[in-house]
Order: C-alpha cells, then structure tokens, then sequence
C-alpha cells in the first residue's frame, strides 16, 4: 500500500507546456497502477503523488500549513472510494480556504447522470469517464495536460498565496 509520506514520484518526459504536480487518488490497485502510467506516457506531471484512500490524501491537503511541496497543481480523484468517498474529499477541499481553488477531476467507471451532477454539486471541475485501455486513458491525459498545462492559468501553488478571501477584500 502507498502512504502519503512515501508517495512515488514519476518523472515526466519532456515536452511542452508548464509540468504540472499533479496528487492521484485511487483506491483500486491495478486502477492505480494504469492511471500513473498513463500519466506518466502523457507527460503530464513533473511530479505524481499517489494515494490509495481519500484519507491520507485529505491529511497532506490540511497538514498545517499546505506547503507549495504538498499543495497540487491537479488533484484526478476516483469517485467511488472506500471510507470517506471522492465526493466527501471533494467537499472537504472546497469547504478549506487552503485548498478551495485546486482544480479537481473526477474519474469515474460511471456516466449514470446522477452521478456526474452530484460530483459537478460538490464541486468538481470536470468529470471524466475511467477507459480501460492504455492507449484510450493515455490520450485522455495528454489533453488533459495540454489544457491545465498550456491553456489554463493555474492558482499559485506557493504556501505564501493568498487565500480567497484575502483577494476578495484586497480590492476595497
């Protein structure tokens, strides 16, 4: 089993496009373990953390204080965790001024409507449906690191950013 403290790191080829450090959340092992590589094939991250429950990636995400080491670029989350579930974790993340603004993907083996709006409701930024292929999940991440790599402009990851509410009173 993977625990925060000894998360694996996966370099990223080179390529272009900002390296993202992106924190993995799966519970299921093989699930894991075609996720990193496909991260891993896209170059989407500099750095890849991996976590096996919502737990003890929730414990690095509110350790006091988030340092720019811990904080992500992109959190990919499976929805059905065992325990405290994606949906949990995703509400825990935007409820913390720390964390509100990281972008989350939500990776799930379901379309079922309903499930993708009560992910949307607690606040993912995207849903995504989970491929079964290599060569499908990979091209999944490859756009998905053009977009958060190249077009989007990301939130600070410096431990010294700004909360939400310190750039909404920073203008009176």
């Amino acid at each position: 089993m993977l625990l925060q403290d000894n998360a694996p790191t996966y370099p990223s080829p080179a390529g272009e496009g900002r390296r993202l450090e992106v924190m993995l959340v799966e519970d299921d092992p093989l699930q894991r373990l075609l996720l990193a590589e496909c991260v891993r094939r896209a170059g989407l991250a500099e750095r890849l953390r991996v976590f096996p429950d919502a737990e003890s990636a929730l414990a690095v995400l509110q350790g006091s204080p988030v340092s720019s080491e811990d904080r992500p670029d992109l959190i990919l989350l499976d929805r059905c965790l065992p325990g405290l579930s994606g949906e949990d974790l995703l509400r825990s993340i935007r409820a913390d001024e720390r964390t509100c603004t990281l972008p989350v993907i939500v990776l799930s083996n379901s379309v079922e409507p309903r499930e993708v709006l009560r992910a949307y409701a607690a606040g993912a930024n995207c849903y995504i449906e989970k491929r079964g292929t290599i060569e499908a999940t990979t091209a999944i991440m490859r756009q998905i690191g053009v977009f958060f790599g190249s077009v989007l402009t990301l939130p600070p990851r410096s431990a010294m950013a700004p909360t939400v509410d310190q750039v909404a009173n920073s203008g009176r």
